[in-house]
């Protein structure tokens, strides 16, 4: 393998609870990246059970072992806080090389309140979540986690009229912030405005 192995959840999501309420569900993507003949893989990935639940988790059309006979097994519920999950190329397959979608799962925001936070990890390396070649031997792989984050933003907020737009900014600080100072960058996509204070 040339490059690092990946076993990846994504996205992280952070919500402020002075902008937006909590959301109803949250969807992950789970994906490996620079796998080389991978034949299996199984994950458990675990999180805070007074903030989220499990939801669902379904194999998309492109997951990596689609064209391979794939055969999934769970998703096993039996330990509050964590789900697992895992697939096998099926008899006299090869594996799969590359980088690509194994799954994507949902979970249940159930505590609704800020603040509410909690890691989306993955348990158990490499006993219940781990990468097999078609051969059955173990594949290394760095695990890369997600989180989720509902909580209220402290600070002072201003309202900026952006100069050549209809459009309003709005931005929180813990320190002053000049009004109408905002700078709208179209090439970088990024906003400046001023700060002083600490």
């Amino acid at each position: 393998q040339s490059s690092l192995t990946q076993v990846i959840i994504q996205p992280s999501y952070i919500f402020y609870s002075n902008y937006t309420s909590a959301p109803a569900d949250l969807q992950f993507n789970l994906t490996v990246a620079n796998v080389t003949n991978m034949g299996t893989w199984q994950v458990t990935v675990e999180y805070n059970e007074s903030v989220l639940s499990f939801e669902n988790i379904t194999l998309p059309s492109d997951n990596v072992l689609h064209d391979k006979s794939p055969i999934p097994a769970g998703p096993d519920l039996t330990t509050p806080g964590q789900f697992t999950y895992g697939v096998s190329a099926g008899p006299g397959q090869s594996g799969f090389t590359g980088s690509g979608t194994l799954a994507q799962f949902s979970l249940t925001v159930d505590l609704t309140t800020a603040p509410a936070a909690t890691v989306i990890d993955f348990q158990g390396i490499p006993d219940n979540t781990f990468l097999l070649d078609a051969n059955l031997a173990n594949l290394n792989f760095t695990a890369v986690t997600s989180m989720y984050s509902f909580t209220a933003v402290s600070g002072t907020q201003v309202t900026h009229t952006l100069p050549g737009t209809s459009n309003l900014a709005l931005t929180q600080s813990n320190g002053t912030i000049s009004p109408n100072s905002a700078i709208v960058n179209t090439t970088s996509h990024t906003i400046f405005f001023n700060v002083t204070g600490t």
